[in-house]
Formats: structure tokens, C-alpha cells, sequence
């Protein structure tokens, strides 16, 4: 397994300036202040690393105000945007990579061996280790850990049983989130994999197994609760095409969602919950590996 350090002397300046864009309350602002600073900053970012043909890779600093936007926030520009932007910089500097996969804006030259390459200072979107204080594990650094991945599982099983008829980004959110968790697994696991297909010793390292191994997730409960969420979704789906159209049929919007969204988002809840369903079941098929 080859460990590399990415590249980019300007780091530093591009977090300084885009940063600077979020004062030093950070996302306690007032709502409309905030919703604007957090739209800038996202189109900074976005203009520094992935507009030009050798841009830079954003700071874990940035990466984390980006994924704490997509956590926390509830406008539906802000949470689309925030989680259009981490997949695409993911696509663009994967933390993991295969070296046919490479590209001279994510690593280093291409190794002879086929064995992937690890970026060794790449950030993270979860919190995994013993080496980390408490504080830190439950989640005040914007990071999520084990029982927070398992708990948005939970959470999401309990909102679609909930078959709320009112339109929410809370629901949005949440899975949006999870499918970025997942497609974060995978992007870590589907390149060790295939390239250790016969061994083991590989997958020790792999966002996973650390997963799956922290003590605060119960493996049955986990596959359980995923099997549940995907029945759920179906049987609700399901319920839906019996009865009336979703914009029909739901309730008027919160002040979460304009007006001139609500259709929109109403006919795409429900293929938000399909995929929900597919992500889940990636999940499932990489813990079965």
C-alpha cells in the first residue's frame, strides 16, 4: 500500500482567502447573512479547485465548513450545492486511488505496481480511531463517528415511517448526507478491493473495517436496521402510487421551502428515496465482502 502527500504551496493562501469569506462566528450569524456568506463560500471553493485544469486541492479546514453546511443547514440551495461540491472534489482528489486511475491534479506520478495509493493527509468525513478525545468522537469537530452514522440510519427509518405529508429539507438533508457517507466507503473500499481481491491485511486500513470495527456499532443491529429502512421506503413508495400524486397530496410547505420549490421537490422525494434504497444497498454489499 503506497502513501503519498498531495501537493499544492498555495493551500494555505486559498483556505486564507475562502475562509475569510465566514467571519469569526463562523455559522452563528443571522440566517440571511449566513445563507449568503455560505453561498460565496461554496462558489470560492469551488472556482479554486475545480474550475481550472490544475486546481488546488481545498484544505481539510475547507472541507469540513463545506461538509458542515451540508450537516447543518436547512436551505435547499445550500444543501444541494454543499452536496454537489464534496462529490465533485472527491471525483476530482480522491482519497484513495487506483494508479490507472490517477490524475495529475489528484496524485503524484503513477506507481509501476497496481496497488493503491493513499493520501496520507486527506481529510475525512468520519471520526474513526481509539487515539481520539471524546469530545472530538461525539461529533463537535463537524466529523461524523460510528454511532453518528448508525444513528442517521436510524433517524431516516423514523421520518419514512413517519409518512409526514409536510415537505421538509430535514428529510433532504439527512439523506443526501447518508448518500455521501456511503459513496465516501466506497470510494475508500472499491479501489482496495480491486486490487486485494484474495487478501486481508489490506483491508485493515479502510475507512470500513475501522467502522465496522469501532465498538460503538453493533454489526447485526446496523445490517438490521439498513434492511429496514430499504422496506420501509418500498412499502411507502409503494403506498404513494396507490394513491394520489405526491404534489397533490402534501401538505403546505414550511418556511423551509418556497413555493416555487415545492413541486419540484415533491417529485423528487420520491426517487431521493430509490436512491436512499440503492446507497443502502452498497452499503450492505461492501459489508458482506
Amino acid at each position: 500500500m503506497e502513501k503519498r502527500k498531495r501537493g499544492g504551496s498555495n493551500n494555505g493562501g486559498i483556505e486564507e482567502n475562502t475562509m475569510a469569506i465566514l467571519d469569526t462566528s463562523g455559522f452563528n450569524r443571522d440566517s440571511h447573512h449566513r445563507h449568503d456568506d455560505s453561498l460565496a463560500f461554496l462558489e470560492a471553493v469551488r472556482s479554486a479547485s475545480l474550475l481550472p485544469e490544475n486546481g488546488t486541492p481545498p484544505t481539510s479546514t475547507m472541507r469540513e465548513a463545506i461538509f458542515q453546511i451540508l450537516k447543518e443547514e436547512t436551505s435547499l440551495e445550500l444543501i444541494m450545492g454543499s452536496y454537489q461540491l464534496l462529490n465533485e472534489l472527491d471525483k476530482r482528489f480522491p482519497r484513495v486511488c487506483l494508479p490507472k486511475m490517477e490524475e495529475q491534479a489528484s496524485c503524484l506520478q503513477p506507481t509501476i505496481l497496481n496497488e493503491p495509493v493513499v493520501v496520507e493527509e486527506a481529510w475525512c468525513p468520519f471520526t474513526l480511531g481509539l487515539d481520539r478525545d471524546d469530545e472530538i468522537n461525539k461529533g463537535s469537530s463537524g466529523s461524523i463517528d460510528p454511532l453518528g452514522f448508525h444513528s442517521l440510519i436510524q433517524e431516516l427509518g423514523e421520518m419514512i415511517n413517519q409518512r409526514s405529508k409536510a415537505l421538509e429539507t430535514k428529510i433532504l438533508r439527512k439523506m443526501l448526507l447518508l448518500h455521501y457517507l456511503v459513496s465516501v466507503l466506497e470510494g475508500d473500499f472499491v479501489p482496495r478491493n480491486k486490487a486485494f481481491k484474495d487478501e486481508l491485511d489490506p483491508f485493515a486500513d479502510s475507512l470500513l473495517n475501522m467502522l465496522l470495527g469501532s465498538r460503538k456499532i453493533i454489526y447485526k443491529s446496523l445490517v438490521k436496521d439498513c434492511l429496514s429502512v430499504i422496506s420501509d421506503v418500498f412499502s411507502d413508495l409503494y403506498d404513494k402510487s396507490e394513491s394520489s400524486s405526491d404534489v397533490d397530496s402534501v401538505a403546505p410547505p414550511s418556511n423551509e421551502i418556497s413555493h416555487n420549490c415545492i413541486a419540484a421537490f415533491a417529485l423528487a422525494l420520491p426517487e431521493l428515496k430509490r436512491s436512499t434504497c440503492i446507497y443502502l444497498k452498497n452499503l450492505l454489499r461492501m459489508v458482506d465482502s
